[in-house]
């Protein structure tokens, strides 16, 4: 930006403005609570402006990448207080993770996605599991989740699907497939996936693409990509060492 931009606004909605890249020269923001600051902004910096209020700034400095967010009340709740510059590295990181994740249309990618999402709303929510949500009450619906996972691997799954077939919100389902795995039933399927993948280039002469689409992978690249970071080799190396 080659000279002074302006912007004001005010939403029936929360705002939060991560930055992402960038250097400003000069940042100056105003809220109609009586927040005033002039804070250039560091990658996870974060400014709020709660549902209602008035909110003006003037920014000087070289092209920045941002992430907003909009946040329901409904949702969200209106305990919000405005800020400006508060680190939040949380929220940065699960940000830069959505978009590494924007290009990938398989559903190991979208359950990262709801997962993330999931964990940004807990984050903003400050959730607190409820006293009596024992982890034996949903330890059979767990069970029966993991045996229906385990017959479709090969079927896109996404965590609405999984909250309807266990009849649980989405995130007490996250909560308890922890409590039971010690992991996200994002990291189980991609587990699962690999460890059938394995079975395959061992056991039969199906191509990598044939293979990546029968463990549920939407691109041979994705699969070999995480084949990869799991077993630290790709597919064809896998294969080609197990038959020396």
């Amino acid at each position: 930006m080659c000279g002074p931009t302006d912007w004001a606004f005010s939403e029936s909605h929360h705002v939060i403005v991560v930055h992402r890249a960038g250097v400003l020269k000069r940042l100056s923001s105003q809220f109609s609570t009586g927040l005033s600051a002039n804070t250039l902004p560091s990658k996870g910096d974060c400014w709020v402006i709660p549902a209602g209020t008035d909110y003006a700034a003037e920014a000087v400095g070289d092209n920045v990448e941002y992430c907003e967010l909009h946040l329901p009340v409904g949702i969200i709740g209106r305990d919000f207080v405005a800020a400006a510059g508060t680190q939040d590295r949380f929220l940065y990181h699960a940000i830069e993770q959505l978009a590494v994740l924007r290009p990938y249309g398989d559903d190991i990618s979208e359950l990262l996605r709801d997962n993330i999402v999931q964990g940004i709303r807990l984050h903003l929510k400050g959730y607190k599991a409820s006293a009596f949500d024992s982890g034996e009450r949903y330890a059979s619906v767990i069970a029966a989740l993991e045996s229906y996972l385990r017959d479709t691997l090969s079927k896109r799954h996404s965590l609405d699907e999984m909250a309807t077939f266990t009849s649980l919100a989405p995130s007490t389902l996250l909560r308890h497939f922890r409590r039971n795995f010690g992991m996200t039933p994002y990291r189980w399927l991609l587990e699962r996936r690999i460890e059938k993948s394995k079975e395959l280039l061992r056991a039969t002469k199906a191509t990598i693409t044939d293979i990546a689409l029968d463990v549920g992978f939407s691109t041979p690249s994705h699969f070999s990509d995480q084949f990869r970071k799991l077993v630290g080799c790709s597919p064809r190396e896998y294969r080609a060492a197990i038959k020396r």
